[in-house]
């Protein structure tokens, strides 16, 4: 397993997962918390394509 390869698409995952969310008109009430939900959940898929990368590279 490709260890820095993993590492590297989680991190390019997360960061594109971030800058979307940023980016997106805001709602009335903004929470912090909310937007710390919204950034789990992305980081399920985001270590799975982590780990996908890193077995195939």
């Amino acid at each position: 397993m490709n260890w820095s390869a993993a590492l590297f698409t989680a991190g390019i995952w997360w960061l594109l997962a971030t800058g979307w969310l940023l980016l997106r008109p805001r709602p009335h009430s903004p929470q912090l918390s909310l937007l710390a939900v919204r950034l789990l959940q992305d980081l399920i898929p985001g270590l799975l394509l982590a780990l996908l990368m890193g077995r195939l590279l």
